[in-house]
């Protein structure tokens, strides 16, 4: 079954998903004359960023409109909420200082600019606040870490803030049913059982699952996506996608980087430069899998005493904008995420429960 093969998780048992209108606030930029605009209009653009920071990490209420749980999204336990506020702002001063010039553009820069939650505050934390739109996240482990788990939550997390998700499913483990327990741990347990199905339904209705067993339906999958975003600028009442979800984008490329395969890394590198432009041109948050292999009995073992490396190999070590390493803790029924490539913080460790995945940063 190629790309072509959607459903809706609406209607499925297990299934996937489609794509519907979301609520997204855009700021309104309209001036005519970019020199007119005055310091304190570039001084409101900023305060904007901060109140948006502020909504996103759950600041403004212990609990939202719903019974939303803002402990899932970095009001809690960990440094979730405190470092994704801490990106934002700082992004919103680099912004600043690189369009000075003119409010206008501070404020389109500012509307577009998403950190959004994972719904594990430790792995948020480790992320820097959460998965940016724009950028491209690996995340790396062993099987049964937690990769699709991860994957599955952050899915969840970002349809229920009303962002459009495209899943792609390359070995089966996508779950509904799952989708459905972890959005139920974002609300408190007195949430208003109307209010929650009715987001329940919206939030399956933006998850859109597409299963691509070989590389080739995967390009074909990611040139459509990039055709249907181009729609999507002139379409104000349609979800632009906030998520792409490839779990998992080794096993459809670690095949082919073999000897028989002498095409192998030309087609890795096309599929490289299309992830990484459809992530940037689209503001799109990228995040896939990746599987580990061997790393050989010469190679040194881990803190853990593991001895793998990733399965796409060292020339992809470049792509991702960040690599997130997991491994299981042996004795336990933790795991460790731990930042094997990006910008550097302390690791965490997390666990997956019934309708979350609950998490510690180490100290």
């Amino acid at each position: 079954m190629g790309a072509d093969a959607t459903v809706t998780a609406s209607t499925a048992r297990d299934d996937g998903v489609v794509d519907v209108s979301a609520n997204r606030a855009i700021a309104d930029g309209t001036a005519d004359d970019a020199r007119g605009r005055t310091r304190v209009e570039i001084e409101r653009a900023l305060r904007w960023g901060v109140d948006m920071g502020d909504f996103l990490c759950g600041c403004e209420k212990e609990t939202g409109k719903g019974g939303w749980d803002k402990g899932c999204w970095g009001g809690g336990r960990g440094d979730g909420g405190g470092a994704r506020r801490r990106a934002l702002r700082e992004a919103c001063v680099a912004e600043t200082l690189a369009n000075a010039v003119n409010g206008t553009s501070i404020e389109r820069g500012l509307s577009m600019l998403e950190i959004l939650p994972t719904g594990c505050d430790a792995i948020d934390g480790l992320l820097g606040g959460g998965l940016r739109q724009g950028e491209v996240i690996e995340i790396v482990g062993p099987s049964a870490s937690g990769k699709t788990q991860v994957c599955l939550s952050a899915a969840a997390s970002f349809a229920a803030l009303g962002h459009r998700v495209v899943y792609v499913d390359t070995g089966g483990g996508f779950s509904a049913t799952r989708i459905k327990q972890f959005h139920r741990g974002f609300l408190t347990e007195d949430a208003d059982e109307g209010e929650v199905a009715r987001n329940l339904r919206q939030t399956l209705d933006l998850i859109a699952v597409h299963r691509c067993h070989d590389v080739f339906s995967l390009l074909h999958l990611l040139s459509q996506l990039a055709e249907e975003a181009s729609e999507d600028d002139n379409n104000p009442d349609r979800a632009t996608m906030g998520l792409l979800v490839i779990d998992s984008l080794s096993s459809l490329l670690s095949p082919l980087l073999t000897k028989a395969h002498h095409q192998g890394y030309t087609i890795m590198a096309t599929v490289a430069a299309t992830l990484r432009g459809l992530a940037t041109t689209r503001k799109t948050a990228a995040l896939y899998t990746n599987h580990t292999v061997s790393a050989g009995q010469d190679a040194l073992a881990d803190d853990h005493g593991s001895n793998l490396k990733p399965a796409l190999g060292a020339r992809w070590t470049s792509v991702p904008h960040r690599r997130i390493r997991f491994a299981k803790i042996p004795g336990t029924v933790w795991f460790s995420a731990s930042v094997a490539y990006g910008v550097t913080t302390k690791p965490a460790r997390y666990r997956i429960g019934s309708n979350n995945i609950h998490g510690e940063t180490e100290r």
